[in-house]
């Protein structure tokens, strides 16, 4: 019910996620601090469902229980976050290359082997989500904003596309959660693309397989990552052209009429 992100599809939403919330503190004074300190991972998802889960809503309701919520975390987050969970805030110094190859290596070999352990789901959730993180969003925003900033921003992602291609070498399926794997796919792609990047095999010259991620998100009754999947080609066209790549055809206008369809039936609910 946390772990869908209807808040952009249904009005209710709020409400509902308050009366779960309230349900757990009338439990007990200490019910929710005590689930984070003895369930660690398991819990933890259902505290960032809270937090994070409707992006960008402005809906009273939902903020109150989203703050209330951030007061619970620091019980969990102090035991359970990794070293590299520090570099993810976009104020902070990004990971070195020595720290990145160490979670990387550890990540893949989680992946091939399976989570035997809590640690090991720390190690996946922290590694998968350092790459789309605040910190790369910050590498982004700044090659947009500052053109004379662009070859900087460009050595600086670059580096980082054999750290994705390693991770996403693996089947989306030995992931935790499906966006671990669609969310760094996007970044990738968005990297390629502001590198100027064509992807040679492609019909289109975008990079990633849109067929297959569209797949992993027809899986769920939420259209969220299916609009984010569309939105990445967008995306993508949009960083090409500002490098001064035009990709032929009329893609971007049917990706355009997509998206609208996808708007339509959202707001429609």
């Amino acid at each position: 019910q946390l772990n869908i992100n209807p808040g952009h599809f249904e009005k209710n939403w709020a409400s509902r996620i308050q009366k779960i919330y309230r349900a757990w503190e009338n439990d007990g004074k200490d019910t929710i601090d005590r689930m984070f300190a003895e369930k660690g991972q398991l819990n933890d998802r259902i505290i960032d469902d809270i937090r994070f889960n409707n992006w960008g809503s402005c809906d009273e309701v939902y903020q109150e229980v989203a703050r209330d919520a951030n007061l619970h975390y620091g019980v969990w987050e102090k035991p359970h976050q990794t070293e590299l969970a520090r570099h993810m805030d976009y104020k902070k110094l990004p990971a070195s290359r020595k720290l990145l190859n160490k979670y990387v290596t550890e990540t893949c070999r989680i992946l091939d082997d399976g989570i035997k352990n809590t640690k090991d789901e720390n190690v996946e959730r922290d590694t998968m989500m350092y790459f789309y993180s605040r910190q790369i969003k910050k590498w982004f925003l700044l090659w947009k904003k500052i053109p004379f900033a662009r070859p900087f921003c460009n050595w600086r992602m670059v580096k980082l596309l054999p750290y994705y291609d390693c991770l996403l070498a693996h089947h989306f399926s030995r992931f935790m959660y499906r966006t671990y794997y669609l969310y760094p796919c996007r970044f990738r792609n968005c990297i390629h693309a502001m590198a100027g990047d064509i992807a040679p095999e492609s019909e289109t010259g975008l990079y990633g397989d849109l067929q297959h991620e569209w797949d992993i998100c027809m899986e769920t009754p939420n259209l969220f990552d299916a609009r984010m999947t569309i939105a990445n080609r967008i995306e993508q066209i949009d960083l090409l052209k500002m490098r001064g790549v035009e990709i032929d055809g009329d893609i971007r206008e049917r990706l355009e009429k997509i998206w609208n369809a996808m708007e339509e039936i959202r707001e429609s609910k």
